[in-house]
């Protein structure tokens, strides 16, 4: 009897070590599903995020090259204006020079309109009074073409600049 009890305690413990592992493999294989699904899950994601990455660095580079052509547009425009208007400020210079020289001739004449005026009589006289209206109405004028170009040769601050800028902008159509 005590090898009946031995062999039935013997088989209770081998069936009970046979109930342990198969509920214990069975939670491990389930871990080891739920791991796998996990690291398929994370290199799913991992790609997905690789591959948005790349786009972002597409799109990144399409929008600075963009944005260099318009960068090197402006710079071109700048030079132009910029040579156009030194150009225009050369172009100056010398109208300066002649409109000063056709002043001298103006007030030459006007010189020359007066003395004739001492003695002059009659309807000589009113065509010369009617000449020097014409010779100072032509000199004033030559003045302010010579005094608007002067101004424009002057330097100006920066920040009068960008004010006469914002007005001008707001003017256009």
């Amino acid at each position: 009897m005590i090898y009946i009890r031995f062999v039935v305690g013997l088989a209770a413990l081998l069936f009970a070590g046979f109930l342990g592992y198969k509920w214990g493999a069975s939670g491990l294989e389930e871990a080891r599903a739920q791991l796998a699904e996990a690291a398929r899950t994370g290199e799913i994601a991992k790609a997905a995020q690789a591959a948005a990455q790349q786009r972002l660095d597409e799109q990144l580079k399409a929008q600075a090259l963009v944005l260099e052509a318009k960068l090197k547009a402006q710079d071109d425009a700048f030079s132009v204006q910029k040579q156009e208007l030194e150009a225009s400020l050369g172009r100056a210079n010398q109208r300066v020079a002649a409109l000063a020289g056709q002043r001298q001739g103006a007030e030459k004449e006007l010189a020359q309109i007066r003395e004739q005026m001492r003695g002059a009589d009659g309807g000589q006289l009113e065509a010369l009074r009617q000449r020097e209206a014409q010779v100072l109405a032509l000199e004033q004028k030559l003045a302010r073409q010579q005094d608007g170009l002067i101004c424009l040769r002057q330097q100006v601050p920066d920040d009068e600049v960008q004010t006469l800028n914002q007005v001008l902008a707001a003017l256009r159509p």
